[in-house]
């Protein structure tokens, strides 16, 4: 029996976005974050820890990055799609 191979892809997401939009996955006590410019230009989510407990995230653009960084401010963690 041949299975069709895009319906066996997108059996596992929930909707297309989970396919086109990166997800990262923040733990519940990173700490503050705010909104740096990355050497290449581009805007970028980070908290002020190092190591491990550093996080940092890629943004498309600088509205998204600010959006993204007041919710995780807000206390709304778990899995982010950029």
């Amino acid at each position: 029996m041949i299975r069709d191979a895009n319906a066996y892809q997108f059996a596992q997401f929930k909707s297309i976005d989970d396919l086109i939009m990166p997800r990262h996955v923040v733990p519940p006590n990173s700490g503050p974050y705010e909104v740096v410019t990355s050497r290449a230009g581009t805007p970028s989510i980070c908290n002020a820890y190092t190591g491990r407990r550093k996080v940092l995230i890629p943004c498309r653009t600088q509205e998204q990055a600010r959006t993204v960084c007041r919710e995780l401010n807000e206390g709304k963690h778990g899995e982010v799609f950029v």
